[in-house]
């Protein structure tokens, strides 16, 4: 196997794969990337068996072949390469070595058995899903950040895909708020729901462009999802569990609603919180004519914000995890948010101005 490439292609390419080498296994053989050379290019895979990544890079090819590098290593040589220079890559048959080559830069390397290397599972079917690049990455970012951390249920530490009359949603809750986003559309009335894991989607956005047209190739069995573009393939493990029914705690109405600048709201948040009391860190939301007072207060004194803000309803006091704002509140793209009370201990609605597509759901904290 012989190839070469410019430095920087081959390490960007070691960095996107790498992240799915497991810190620690029971398996030698995962602690290494495959590399594999055919057709004019270069194949790098890595998997920790619940996520798998697969890079295409296009290469000088001499001599077809494949083998298997350990993957600290070699992304640390790459990496310390000198910059602008071409690398090249030769394993002889049968050799227990790969010789890198840089300037006048030489390392050699211990290979591994490719053959002993796990390969990827190919995902391909009618169950599938043309999402479009921008489309899946806000979806993405709209509702990864609301899983659940701790892991006593599984289910809940990953995001609910889910196919129904048309419609592609994404939901995600820790049973202490909700964030679900409708971005996509789905010829026919295919219908299902999938749970798949934060790690995995955050990889995938990671390689999504945010003003992005191309097409995202979505395929899935029971157990598993692929994620596909031209030049990379995302493979993960689907988490068992039933996804809680999400659209019994939207509330379909209000008693009071505001209308208020995402920006001025977040930084009044921000600034108020950081006098909040311990770990939960209260901000109270007081609703008055023509806008809203923020306070917090701790042992060490208090914060009061006003914000303007454009008031439907009545009077009303309700208090937040600050965080439970802030979150949100950073995610979203637009100017003005508007948020919907429905009583003082009943689940809040943020949702942005002008955009159906997303709603966010937040419990209150009830104080003493």
């Amino acid at each position: 196997m012989r190839f070469s490439c410019p430095r920087e292609v081959l390490y960007q390419g070691l960095q996107t794969v790498q992240r799915a080498v497991p810190s620690r296994s029971t398996m030698p053989i995962l602690s290494g990337i495959l590399l594999e050379v055919r057709q004019g290019f270069l194949r790098l895979v890595a998997t920790d068996l619940e996520l798998g990544i697969e890079v295409l890079l296009p290469v000088e090819v001499e001599a077809e072949g494949r083998t298997v590098l350990e993957a600290r290593y070699l992304s640390e040589i790459v990496r310390r390469l000198p910059e602008g220079a071409p690398v090249a890559v030769e394993v002889e048959e049968g050799g227990g070595s790969a010789q890198l080559k840089a300037a006048r830069v030489k390392y050699a390397l211990r290979v591994m058995s490719a053959e002993d290397y796990p390969e990827l599972p190919q995902l391909e079917g009618e169950r599938l899903w043309k999402a479009k690049e921008s489309d899946l990455r806000r979806m993405i970012r709209e509702t990864s950040f609301a899983v659940a951390v701790e892991e006593t249920r599984p289910f809940l530490t990953g995001v609910l895909l889910e196919m129904r009359g048309g419609e592609v949603a994404m939901a995600a809750t820790d049973t202490s708020r909700l964030a679900v986003s409708k971005r996509g559309t789905l010829p026919g009335e295919l219908e299902e729901r999938l749970i798949v894991p934060v790690r995995s989607l955050n990889e995938v956005s990671r390689n999504l462009d945010e003003e992005g047209e191309r097409e995202v190739l979505v395929s899935w069995t029971s157990s598993q999802i692929q994620f596909k573009l031209p030049s990379l393939r995302l493979v993960s493990r689907l988490i068992d569990g039933q996804f809680p029914n999400y659209q019994q705690v939207i509330p379909s109405n209000y008693a009071v609603r505001l209308e208020v600048s995402r920006g001025e709201l977040l930084s009044a948040i921000e600034r108020v919180s950081v006098l909040a009391q311990g770990g939960t860190s209260v901000v109270q939301v007081d609703v008055k004519d023509g806008g809203i007072v923020l306070s917090a207060e701790s042992e060490v004194g208090r914060a009061e914000e006003e914000v303007a803000a454009a008031v439907e309803g009545e009077a009303m006091e309700i208090s937040f995890n600050s965080r439970f704002l802030t979150d949100v509140l950073r995610v979203l793209e637009c100017g003005a948010v508007g948020l919907e009370f429905t009583g003082q201990y009943s689940p809040a609605v943020v949702k942005p101005l002008g955009d159906p597509a997303y709603q966010y759901i937040v419990m209150p904290i009830r104080l003493r």
